[in-house]
């Protein structure tokens, strides 16, 4: 979002949509303003093998405040293709969960958890695992003290204020649980996104297109009110 003031959210439809269609809906649907007013890597989409030529696209196109944007995506472009291999002080994205022991997502691609289900007005706990693996050269001790960090965000849903107490964590430990409790406003479906990152690390910035981990919550929010005959 390059509007430093206005917070924008934008259904999927019309105004936010990807193309081919087959590859709609994973995108972000709310836009806050901030500082850096750019947030990188924040989904993914999985194509066909036939998309390797590099000559078939995936499309992102957005209109607000009667301007309209599209983002052209293709594989095996090299000024577009990220790199996954560890930077050069060897940080990576660190390994998520949203269990002790449960399946790990890395990279953008990152991890889902099962859906959930909240009321308006009432907290709910999140609950997230964070493990740092990055490979550091055991004589540079620069980076060797960073721990893994979690900050929350609206990714999709409905207008209305999303509140995450606390909005950022970060461990005491190099791995561990992090707890947030969430507060909506407005009953719908919502999609929470968890940036999990290593962003101490002197090679680590999302200029860098490194280190993060997506961690997903799909939350169906209700009103809690009783059914009426």
């Amino acid at each position: 979002n390059l509007n430093s003031q206005q917070v924008l959210d934008i259904p999927i439809g019309p105004d936010n949509f990807i193309e081919p269609a087959e590859f709609n809906g994973k995108q972000p649907t709310h836009f806050t303003s901030r500082r850096a007013r750019r947030d990188r890597g924040v989904f993914h989409v999985t194509v066909p093998a036939s998309y390797a030529d590099g000559q078939q696209r995936v499309t992102w196109t957005i209109t607000a405040n009667g301007k309209t944007l599209s983002i052209p995506a293709r594989v095996g472009y090299s000024p577009l293709q990220l790199d996954y291999g560890a930077r050069a002080m060897g940080s990576v994205p660190p390994m998520v969960s949203f269990s002790a022991s449960g399946a790990e997502g890395q990279h953008i691609q990152g991890i889902w958890s099962e859906p959930r289900v909240a009321t308006v007005g009432s907290p709910m706990e999140i609950d997230i695992w964070m493990r740092e693996v990055s490979e550091r050269a055991s004589f540079d001790e620069r980076n060797a003290d960073i721990k893994p960090a979690v900050t929350w965000i609206k990714y999709q849903g409905p207008a209305g204020e999303v509140t995450f107490d606390p909005g950022r964590i970060s461990l005491d430990e190099k791995e561990g649980q992090a707890t947030t409790s969430v507060t909506f406003t407005v009953p719908g479906e919502y999609v929470l996104r968890g940036r999990v990152d290593n962003f101490g690390a002197n090679d680590s910035t999302p200029g860098d297109q490194c280190c993060w981990t997506n961690a997903y919550v799909p939350v169906t929010v209700t009103t809690g009110e009783p059914d009426k005959d």
